[in-house]
């Protein structure tokens, strides 16, 4: 099964158990109950292959509970999309109430070159682009099933088959790990669940849901999917902003 890390919450108990080699996009949102320590959010992490474009956006709801029992829901979504020449352009935005008819804030617009092997992220409140080196990585590796390197958790991973997702067809996967007894200071078994829904011809997941052992739970989605070249614009920084290079000497002189 491929899949791409989705991963979600800081809290360090619902790690994820598969990635593709390349950095995810990150930014920090308001705390929501039960949802992380800080809110800390990593965004999708698309392969920056050739010949596979794509443009959507990328619904994300996160829940948890109070201890009274009442349910806070948030939400956000990013903008994402590929070119044919394997360029990645991601977004980062601060949760809004779910349900409130608030947008999604921009907080920050990350490119990725893979031709010309730059990283460019762009914060938007500071108005500067910092550009550095990007080395794209597209091969997959799965975490083994059985006990952790470190011998405090087990994991468990359960195809589900194929089936349909819209109009593409994805390879569904549920993952369990179990946090042993006492490995976190936990007094039972830490179990929790991360089920994706993995696109073949996109190497994307094009669904997740994860169920935390620390009771809230992700759900993610990607919407309003187009298989043709996206807008050339989104693959360039922000008009305005100032540009900071932060790669080596030698290598700025060959740009």
């Amino acid at each position: 099964m491929r899949r791409i890390l989705l991963s979600l919450v800081a809290a360090g108990v619902c790690l994820g158990a598969a990635a593709w080699a390349q950095e995810p996009v990150t930014s920090n949102v308001p705390p929501a109950p039960n949802i992380g320590v800080r809110g800390h959010v990593e965004g999708l992490i698309i392969p920056a292959i050739p010949d596979a474009p794509f443009s959507a956006r990328l619904v994300v709801e996160l829940s948890g509970e109070w201890a009274d029992g009442a349910t806070v829901r948030s939400s956000f979504f990013n903008v994402v999309a590929r070119d044919s020449q394997g360029r990645v352009h991601q977004e980062m935005r601060r949760l809004v109430p779910a349900g409130s008819g608030r947008e999604s804030t921009l907080m920050s617009v990350t490119i990725m070159d893979a031709p010309k092997r730059e990283r460019i992220a762009c914060s938007v409140e500071q108005k500067i682009c910092r550009v550095t080196m990007f080395f794209p990585q597209v091969k997959l590796f799965d975490e083994p099933e059985g006990l952790s390197r470190d011998g405090k958790s087990y994991l468990t991973r359960e195809k589900k088959g194929t089936e349909m997702l819209g109009d593409q067809q994805v390879e569904r996967t549920l993952e369990t790990r179990t946090v042993n007894v006492g490995a976190e200071g936990n007094d039972k078994p830490l179990v929790s669940t991360r089920e994706f829904w993995y696109s073949p011809s996109l190497k994307i997941n094009l669904a997740l849901k994860r169920v935390c052992a620390c009771g809230s739970i992700q759900d993610l989605r990607v919407t309003d999917l187009q298989l043709t070249e996206p807008d050339a614009t989104l693959f360039t920084p922000p008009a305005g902003y100032t540009m900071i290079d932060l790669r080596p000497a030698r290598i700025q002189q060959r740009q």
